[in-house]
């Protein structure tokens, strides 16, 4: 003999306990996936080239500059890599501006500049090295170093 309790059935779906684990894990996947991708993501998009401006600040005087050569080389710590962008500036005797204004579109990081600055009778040649950042702009100042006596 089995009672009335037994026998009685529903047609409303049974919610037992068991089932609400599963139904908070399925609302929190979606927010867990997300977030697995955008951390994943994360340092890729870093090292995607954006637009840096860049000056370059002769400091020792434009009037005799005839032309400005910069070579970009990636630094990993401090190991050189490639030359990764460069370019040129040709100016007629007395037309260099105080400031050349570059953009470059590199990926924020340390970079060696290689820099040479010609004269009609001289070349300097100078080294610099700088990061790439979130500034807007960043100012590199052009000064010989020369040897004193």
């Amino acid at each position: 003999m089995t009672s009335e309790e037994d026998t009685v059935s529903s047609d409303e779906p049974s919610t037992s306990r068991s089932d609400e684990p599963r139904k908070k894990l399925a609302r929190i996947v979606p927010f867990l996936l997300v977030a697995g991708i955008v951390l994943s993501v994360g340092p890729f998009v870093k090292r995607l080239p954006r637009e840096h401006k860049v000056d370059f600040r002769f400091d020792d005087g434009a009037n005799d500059v005839t032309r400005l050569d910069v070579d970009w080389v990636r630094l990993e710590g401090d190991v050189e890599a490639e030359v990764v962008a460069g370019g040129s500036r040709s100016f007629e005797r007395g037309q260099a501006p105080e400031k050349v204004n570059v953009t470059v579109n590199l990926p924020n990081g340390l970079y060696a500049l290689d820099i040479r600055v010609e004269h009609p009778d001289h070349v300097d040649a100078i080294r610099r090295r700088v990061t790439l950042g979130e500034a807007d702009r960043i100012v590199i100042p052009l000064r010989a170093e020369r040897a004193r006596p």
